[in-house]
């Protein structure tokens, strides 16, 4: 309940710039995603397909399914993996770092409230918008895609889709916010975090580069190992980010 006290009042204290900002962003990245799958049917992006191994695809696709396929399972989870990554860090770098600026650190330490209660407390409304965005933005590209494929061979959702938005997003999420947060106890302002944290973004790229190549193929047994190992480092940065405020900022 602590925790949650701490949520809300960081949702009251929010700056202005971050409420327009947490707004837009998602809008950008779903737009984006959701044209990779409404123009996979087109002639142009089948024939501009990488060159990909038929076992990796459904026995009985037609070369137009194949296309979808390829950008359903293919090009669009890891944009969602990055987008669950960078939703929630500009929330998490003003966590501490706002604190500071705001000169309300001070009060907020001397609370009686565990330091472990006080980091979780920290991170659950960052994580709140980046798993509630990835999620409507989930809803909204499958929407999308019934509507733009009716009679297409090929599902949506599917199992890597299952366990790409309820277990790898959450675990993604997680992370890059606590992360954040363990920045955001070492600068004095929320632009110093913001500009460290958005180096967390970068190893999503190689998934995405992976993903729009051809090369990697994001199946459920890789997301659900990706998953599971994220969710231990992310146990482990919450005892290095409470053991953190123990010790004092």
């Amino acid at each position: 309940m602590r925790a949650l006290a701490v949520a809300k009042k960081d949702l009251r204290e929010l700056p202005g710039y971050f409420k327009i900002s947490i707004v837009i962003l998602p809008i950008v990245l779903t737009f984006v995603v959701g044209m990779f799958i409404f123009i996979a049917g087109s002639e142009d992006a089948t024939a501009d397909m990488p060159q990909i191994p038929e076992t990796v695809f459904p026995p009985g696709l037609s070369d137009i399914d194949k296309s979808i396929y390829f950008a359903v399972n293919f090009m669009a989870p890891p944009f969602f993996l990055m987008l669950s990554t960078i939703l929630p860090v500009t929330i998490a770098a003003d966590a501490f770092a706002g604190e500071r600026e705001r000169k309300t650190l001070e009060a907020l330490l001397a609370l009686p409230m565990r330091s472990r209660d006080l980091f979780f407390g920290k991170s659950l409304l960052p994580f709140a918008y980046g798993f509630g965005a990835s999620l409507a933005s989930f809803i909204v590209i499958t929407v999308i895609f019934h509507l733009r494929y009716p009679d297409t061979a090929v599902s949506m959702p599917n199992a890597t889709w299952l366990v790409l938005i309820f277990l790898a997003i959450p675990a993604f999420c997680l992370l890059a916010i606590l992360m954040e947060l363990i920045i955001s106890t070492r600068v004095d302002r929320t632009y110093y975090a913001v500009q460290m944290g958005s180096l967390i973004v970068l190893p999503m790229l190689v998934l995405v580069v992976g993903g729009v190549s051809g090369i990697l193929v994001v199946g459920p047994v890789l997301l659900l190992a990706l998953a599971g190992g994220v969710f231990l480092l992310d146990y482990v940065l919450l005892q290095i980010g409470a053991d953190s405020l123990s010790r004092g900022l």
